[in-house]
């Protein structure tokens, strides 16, 4: 019942269940631990996504009760398919007006004689921000949403939401359009999936009401997993356990056989049951596979059947899935007819494999034990197009339906199987695949097996992509090869784009980018709207390009493109999507922006499970470091580098590992541990001349970075200046004639630190006015911010120099996040310094005369000088400055 609120009455439309919580069901388990992982009021997002049957409702409802109990307003809506903006905007409105929220009129116009966009939404927010209560409003069924401007009201709501307003979700699934990952990615959001809302055994425990013994919980937990729908079909039906019987499968069987099927007519149970084997489906789909028609209207018009047949999303109108308790006893009952159930099976494997759903279609030639037919398919749909196509994770799905004997019988699963094993982080594994099945990869080469050629140069691309040296054999015959396939004209635009992006990501590793741009844009005009995947990946290995190069709007540009893609096309596939967000944390990071999320090292850790490519190894290691040393300092950060240092060796990743030992040297060196850097260093093998640091020709641009500056800052901690100035001049001639501007400014700042550790104040100071000239477009401060105490008195030395110079503004800025040995001498500018030289001799009258200033002028000057110097008075003022060397000495 809608309690009375402001504004107009509810309409006669409006259906009041939708805006009322549920009431708790009578043999509702109580979950205090998983209610307050809720946080419902405390969080700005929560979101609980998980299939039907998982409790999500439930939960939210119980959050809800021990939230209000606690004082917080909450409001409750129930999304429906049919739901416009419209609608959705009155609905809003009216679930706050149950919580006695006295909201703004809503606006009606704009002024410029349209409709604002949710205008009763908008009334809403501003009534909670003038309240400034905590207040949490739950949107429960939201993947019922289909209407685009209903799904865009969501995301306003959840961009525009105050700091007070608490947005729980709960859905199936995001629907399509609704960008979730700055939500999901934030630190400010609490999300439960399956995993979090499944029994665990000790509430299944609790949930039955009285103790079960070891062996009926195992059984209970193994036939439930822990699904909330069927345990309470388990105890509902079940007085008491049955030692190792199947409970909870027999008591749904028992429960869809003797009430679900029993008013069906045989030949609608037999329709229905030979539905519950296909994953998904539409009327052109079961008469293909079934071959009776109008079987599909049929089953769709059951009203027995209603939360059974469950809309698909995403495959457009009337498209539908079983219910999973109802498949579950599909597959069942199928295996008592043997032959029928295979039949079916293989029909529907091959008729979604006709439609180009390879996976798809491997399942159920899978279910129906033909491995052949499996590996048909695979070859059919052309082997690793299907990576190329559909991304990672669809390849590595299809090679789990392969079965051993199918890759040992047919050389073209070959490149398959190391492809799957690489994405998956197992370098070592996939190499020795591919070594083993050499001999018969050169049978099949030489007998012309069609298109092996390129599927053999992408695996081995795959390979050498997650940081095989880049002056090795392998890699010369590699890319020879992949140049003369991309130049096949008989080549399909998809391989051949693939061949250019490899061509376009070796180019970028060694720092030859325009070449690396060049294959870029060929690879995308090729790929464009037949592989979004692939267009993916060349647009972050672009945006890496020219973030190296400090051209920020292009890099800005790829990577917004990338993530795009990653959140829309991929977003099944969060790595995406998360690897992409980390390029661009990796650009904030070089602008200054020190890395606060605490994911940061469990997601670099799977990323190297993943099979990206070198480059974003190296930036998720980075960035997890850089969290661990600001959060935890030196100590915390070499815990969380060895821990990624020992996964690169483990599988199988020697750039990576190199690029990690120069961070472990750098990180000791600044720490003052010269002994454990130089064993580090010797350890690792790494270069013991500057030819082999700053060489791009023998490493990839990251690792001539890394290790080039760890020599530079162990250089500067044992106070090898002449040592360090040649290798830092060295660094930058190599970057500069590569384009490398963000490793020219580490090496430009390393120098300024080593020049001013050597005493040479003016020669530091006069490299910082080159730095701070090179690095003014990109912003790329960190280098500099970076580079320790001498660094930051030489930044000071320049503002001395230089007040009133061109990058005196950017100079000042950077000293005020200096460290606190640069922060102990203030900077002074302009008039203020002026007023600081006169303090000593002259009163504000005769100060505001000299400099044509008012009297109140000079005092706000002298004020500004005052808190620099943490002083209160002119005297004060004056000795301070003194004893800082900011003014002579008397």
């Amino acid at each position: 019942m809608i309690r009375e609120g402001p504004g107009p009455a509810a309409p006669t439309w409006l259906l009041s269940q939708r805006i009322t919580e549920p009431d708790l069901p009578a043999d509702y388990c109580e979950r205090p631990e998983l209610v307050a992982r809720c946080a419902l009021g405390r969080k700005r997002v929560t979101l609980l996504m998980a299939p039907a049957g998982f409790g999500k409702t439930t939960l939210l409802a119980a959050s809800c009760r021990q939230a209000r109990a606690g004082g917080v307003r909450t409001a409750w809506l129930s999304l429906a398919p049919d739901d416009t903006p419209g609608t959705l905007d009155d609905y809003i409105w009216h679930a706050f007006a149950t919580t006695d929220l006295d909201p703004d009129a809503p606006v009606t116009a704009d002024g410029t004689g349209g409709d604002p966009p949710y205008p009763r939404t908008r009334a809403i927010l501003r009534a909670l921000e003038r309240r400034g209560e905590r207040c949490v409003l739950v949107l429960d069924d939201l993947e019922n949403l289909s209407d685009p401007g209903s799904i865009e009201l969501v995301a306003s709501l959840l961009r525009a939401a105050p700091p007070h307003l608490h947005v729980a979700l709960s859905c199936r699934e995001c629907p399509a359009g609704l960008d979730m990952t700055p939500a999901v990615f934030g630190p400010e959001t609490v999300m439960l999936d399956v995993g979090d809302l499944r029994f665990s055994p000790s509430e299944v425990v609790r949930f039955f009401g009285s103790e079960l013994s070891r062996t009926a919980l195992a059984d209970v937990m193994a036939t439930s997993d822990g699904w909330p729908i069927m345990l309470r079909i388990a105890r509902s039906d079940v007085a008491a356990p049955r030692g190792s019987d199947a409970v909870v499968r027999d008591v749904v069987a028992s429960w869809i056989e003797g009430r679900l099927l029993r008013d069906f007519a045989d030949h609608e149970r037999e329709l229905l049951l030979d539905l519950g084997l296909f994953e998904w489906f539409d009327a052109r789909l079961v008469e293909e596979v079934l071959e009776q028609p109008g079987a599909f209207d049929r089953v769709t018009q059951m009203p027995q059947l209603t939360g059974l047949l469950v809309p698909l999303a995403g495959r457009g109108r009337n498209t539908y899935r079983v219910h999973p308790a109802l498949r579950d006893f599909s597959e069942a009952y199928g295996r008592r007819k043997r032959e029928r159930y295979r039949r079916i099976h293989r029909r529907i494997g091959r008729a979604l494999a006709r439609r180009g759903e390879t996976v798809a279609g491997m399942r159920h030639a899978s279910a129906a034990d033909d491995a052949q037919l499996a590996a048909r398919m695979l070859v059919d749909a052309g082997g690793l197009a299907v990576w190329l196509r559909e991304g990672a994770g669809e390849l590595v799905a299809a090679d789990r339906l392969l079965s051993e004997d199918a890759v040992a019988a047919d050389p073209r699963l070959v490149p398959v199987r190391c492809v799957s094993l690489a994405v998956n982080g197992d370098i070592g594994r996939a190499r020795d695949t591919l070594a083993a099945a050499e001999p018969a990869l050169a049978a099949a080469t030489a007998e012309g097996v069609p298109g092996l050629d390129v599927q053999l140069c992408l695996a081995r691309a795959a390979l050498a992509r997650s940081g095989a040296p880049v002056d090795s054999a392998e890699v010369r015959a590699l890319m020879a090869e992949t140049r003369r396939l991309a130049a096949l004209p008989i080549l399909d635009p998809i391989a051949r784009g693939a061949m250019e992006f490899g061509l376009c990501l070796y180019h970028g590793q060694c720092a030859r980018f325009e070449v690396a741009l060049e294959h870029g844009a060929r690879a995308r005009a090729l790929v464009a709207n037949r592989s979004s995947y692939l267009a993916l990946v060349v647009n972050y290995t672009c945006g890496q390009a020219t973030m190296a190069q400090g051209r920020v709007r292009e890099m800005l540009r790829y990577y917004k493109t990338a993530l795009r893609s990653a959140n829309g096309r991929f977003v099944a596939h969060p790595r995406l999507g998360a690897m992409c967000m980390l390029l661009r944390r990796e650009f904030d990071f070089e602008r200054g922006v020190t890395p606060d999320d605490p994911r940061l090292p469990g997601l670099s850790k799977r990323l190297l499970r993943s099979g990206v490519d070198f480059g974003c190894y190296a930036a998720a290691s980075d960035l997890a470091v850089e969290h661990a040393r600001a959060s935890g300092g030196t100590d915390a950060a070499l815990s969380v580098l060895d821990d990624i240092w020992a996964q690169a060796r483990r599988t199988g990743q020697p750039a990576l590992e190199r690029h990690l030992a120069a961070a472990r040297v750098s990180m000791l060196a600044d720490a003052g541990r010269t002994l454990d850097a130089q064993e580090t260093w010797r350890a690792a093998a790494l270069p013991d001349d500057d030819a082999g640091c700053v060489d791009l020709d023998g490493q990839s641009w990251r690792e001539m970075e890394s290790v080039s500056c760890a020599r530079l800052r162990l250089g500067i901690a044992r106070g090898e200046y002449d040592a360090t100035r040649r290798l830092g001049r060295a660094v930058d001639e190599a970057a500069a004639g590569r384009g490398l501007l963000r490793t020219r400014l580490r090496a430009r700042a390393l120098l300024i630190a080593a020049e001013s550790a050597a005493g040479d104040h003016n020669e530091a100071v006069r490299l910082v006015g080159e730095y701070l000239a090179l690095c003014a477009a990109p912003d790329y401060v960190r280098p500099l911010l970076g580079a320790g105490p001498p660094a930051g008195e030489a930044l000071v030395g320049y503002l001395d120099a230089h007040p009133a110079g061109p990058h005196a503004d950017l100079a000042e800025r950077l000293v005020n996040v200096m460290s606190p040995h640069a922060r102990m001498r203030p900077v002074f500018r302009g008039k203020q310094r002026e007023v600081l030289r006169r303090l000593a001799s002259e009163r504000d009258k005769q100060i505001a005369a000299a400099l044509g200033l008012s009297t109140d002028g000079v005092r706000y000057h002298v004020r500004r000088i005052f808190g620099k110097l943490d002083v209160h008075d002119r005297a004060a003022a004056v000795r301070r400055a003194r004893e800082l060397g900011i003014l002579p000495a008397d």
